[in-house]
């Protein structure tokens, strides 16, 4: 019942919008009453805050897993992997991505919680992979700035597909894409840190 409901909305929130859908809206997508609805959430917010819990739960133990095989002493290639995780996740879970990292819509119960444990896992995981990334090849630049440029390139290239904004791309390129950018932005990444061009923060 819990997996319905969430299931339902997560289609209604993207297809109606949060702020349309209702929890009646809910329960007759999925064909029960309201009241069977709120014994399981009390309201919509809380709906929302669950089915973001469930996605970075996924994408937690996804990156977790990419890292488990690769040793300490290379982090590049768990960068790499890192970052290779996040995309599968991304084109797997398109849905959920959506919700979790474009839709404009957080919900209360997230903003009202700006030490929010699973979020911030995420981050704080790509941010140590990327500070081992920096210390490796003898890169002292601010390594928030970095990290959030990392963050920002991955978005960036599941973003574009996901909402299906890659028409000016020929369509050649579209099977390995995404596979294809991610590498060259390892590259580009890789030489900018090597020659130590650093990222500052901003004043």
């Amino acid at each position: 019942m819990r997996e319905a409901i969430l299931q339902a909305a997560l289609r209604l929130f993207l297809e109606e919008s949060f702020e349309r859908t209702t929890m009646r809206r809910i329960a007759e997508a999925i064909e029960y009453t309201p009241g069977a609805l709120y014994s399981y959430f009390k309201d919509k917010d809380e709906i929302l805050y669950a089915l973001h819990e469930h996605g970075f739960s996924i994408l937690n133990r996804d990156m977790g897993a990419a890292l488990e095989a690769i040793p300490l002493s290379d982090p590049l290639a768990r960068f790499r992997a890192l970052g290779r995780a996040y995309i599968r996740f991304a084109l797997d879970n398109r849905e959920l991505y959506d919700l979790m990292f474009i839709s404009p819509r957080t919900g209360k119960k997230i903003i009202e919680r700006p030490d929010w444990e699973p979020g911030h896992r995420a981050y704080d995981g790509l941010r140590h992979t990327v500070a081992s990334v920096m210390t490796h090849l003898g890169n002292d630049g601010d390594v928030e700035i970095a990290t959030y440029t990392a963050w920002a390139a991955c978005h960036g290239m599941v973003s574009l597909m996901i909402c299906d904004r890659c028409a000016p791309v020929p369509d050649a390129l579209h099977p390995d894409l995404i596979e294809k950018s991610f590498e060259f932005f390892i590259r580009v990444l890789e030489s900018a840190l090597t020659n130590v061009v650093t990222p500052t923060a901003a004043p």
